[in-house]
């Protein structure tokens, strides 16, 4: 038994270890392809390839096919890498990883800023910047804010706004990006840029030297990056006139094997016009060849990529609409049935208000036939203790009966102190008597009488003075001898049928009917 339980708990032990591992693999080459998609495209898309397929969650795919889309791009499939980018994206839809959520959408900001969509370009930047604050791994972190960096830097440049381009270009240098030192080389590239539109051409040069030094001990040479290097000190040389070094550095940047085509337009026409300049009529007429059919070329893929752009664009912003329709249904479903219960309840609310008002009535009407209202237990009531048989002279029974309907005329028990043994002093006479009387001839214990002749006394000031309806229960509770505003309450309620505030609301309400019937 022992046995099995070991066994079992290893083989446990290394599944667990196993599929760590494979995830750790599965970043690690993640990771490798970030620098080596710059110098081989096409093995980063069998990667990238091999990665979708094997993915295990959203996170995974989402890397697969970003890295994807980069080597597309870098091939001259920039259509398909954008499709790439937006399956990536809605992918990612419920946020699982900010990170390559993050790299997705700074990679799709600058596809739409280089098809002219600014405006989604811009959105598209501000989410990844939202996004990357939810970045835990201090490394996955400095990757994404180096790649977001990079594209404000390059929004700051083609607005001309060249102090903020320097300082999100700083910002990017001064992040530790040794896991991946392409995004180090492309940094030093956009300064390299940065100075050549200033006329800055040393530092310039100083950039695109610390770029390729970069490449060069990274192993990433032979890179696209490196091409964007050898193409800004061609430019460098041609701008200080030294026409064959710059011919040199433009001739090197053409013989690396992935070369983006912007960037090979750019170096045709100024090898065109070079060589125009040192009048190689023939090469001159072979670049602005190669130039114009490459040109060409470009319009066509730029047009196919806006279109691309448009319609992910279009089918997202429908998507959108459709998920607003929805909401807005459920609201409107929703507010249709709270408005229903609201309703419902309001009926059956009033319906209770008109139950109660009737019931109201009877208890006025009873009133105002001088009709005492009494608590609602009768001799029977276990609150009423048994007659102790006491034997009571009749003179003194009929005296005694004759001064509590003297002393129900006056108010003296609305004097908080008011008890039996209080009464039976203030009528000469024994406790145990009044007692017995009020037991056999009003059916009722002493609390009772008392708390019945207390109410009805302020029900009949309510009725006759209408400046008792805007009292406060407290202040009625006190002027009919009652001690507390609970016990008035509770006792009120229990006689009545109704709170002191219920009582108050109908009468004014009977009040009123009254009035506007004369």
């Amino acid at each position: 038994m022992k046995i099995r339980f070991f066994l079992f708990a290893f083989i446990a032990l290394f599944s667990v270890t196993a599929s760590a591992q494979e995830i750790m693999e599965r970043e690690q080459i993640f990771i490798k392809n970030l620098n080596s998609v710059y110098q081989n495209p096409e093995q980063t898309i069998k990667v990238a390839d091999y990665l979708l397929e094997n993915a295990t969650s959203n996170s995974e795919k989402a890397k697969a096919l970003y890295l994807l889309s980069k080597g597309k791009i870098l091939s001259g499939a920039t259509s398909e890498g954008i499709e790439d980018l937006f399956r990536a994206k809605e992918i990612l839809k419920e946020n699982e990883s900010p990170f390559i959520a993050s790299l997705v959408l700074a990679a799709l900001s600058e596809q739409c800023r280089m098809a002219g969509v600014e405006d989604i370009a811009s959105t598209d930047l501000q989410k990844a910047i939202n996004l990357s604050k939810e970045i835990i791994s201090e490394k996955d972190l400095a990757i994404a804010n180096t790649v977001i960096f990079q594209e404000e830097s390059k929004i700051f440049a083609r607005s001309k706004n060249y102090e903020k381009t320097f300082q999100k270009l700083k910002q990017a240098e001064n992040l530790s990006n040794n896991e991946v030192p392409a995004l180090r080389a492309i940094t030093q590239n956009e300064f390299g840029n940065y100075y050549l539109n200033s006329s800055r051409l040393d530092s310039a040069e100083v950039h695109f030297k610390k770029s390729i030094a970069i490449l060069n001990s990274s192993e990433l040479n032979d890179s696209s990056i490196e091409s964007v290097a050898l193409q800004g000190l061609g430019k460098v040389y041609l701008l200080k006139d030294n026409l064959e070094t710059s011919i040199q550095y433009y001739k090197s940047a053409l013989k690396i094997p992935f070369v983006e085509n912007p960037i090979k337009i750019e170096m045709f026409d100024n090898l065109s016009e070079l060589y125009k300049r040192t009048d190689s009529i023939s090469l001159a007429q072979k670049f602005y060849n190669e130039k114009a059919l490459l040109n060409a070329s470009m319009l066509d893929s730029e047009r196919n990529v806006r279109s691309v752009i448009i319609s992910h664009i279009d089918a997202e912003q429908q998507n959108n609409l459709l998920d607003d329709k929805k909401n807005y249904y459920k609201w409107g479903a929703g507010l249709a049935v709270l408005f229903l219960l609201i309703f419902v309840g309001y009926y059956f609310y009033n319906r209770k208000l008109n139950r109660e008002y009737q019931r109201f009535q009877k208890v006025i009407a009873q009133v105002e036939k001088d009709e005492k209202l009494e608590a609602p237990f009768s001799i029977d009531d276990t609150s009423l203790k048994p007659s102790k048989g006491i034997v009571i002279p009749e003179e003194t029974e009929k005296n005694i009966l004759e001064r509590l309907e003297e002393f129900e005329a006056t108010t003296k028990f609305a004097n908080s102190n008011m008890n039996l043994s209080l009464l039976a002093k203030q009528m000469k006479t024994n406790s145990k008597y009044i007692s017995e009387i009020i037991h056999t001839h009003k059916q009722k214990n002493f609390n009772t009488y008392i708390n019945e002749l207390r109410v009805n006394y302020i029900i009949h000031l309510m009725k006759t003075d209408k400046a008792y309806l805007n009292y406060k229960v407290s202040y009625l509770a006190e002027t009919c001898g009652f001690s507390s505003h609970s016990a008035f309450t509770v006792v009120f309620k229990s006689i009545t049928g109704f709170t002191p505030k219920q009582f108050i609301a109908f009468l004014k309400k009977s009040k009123k009917e009254k009035s506007a019937t004369f």
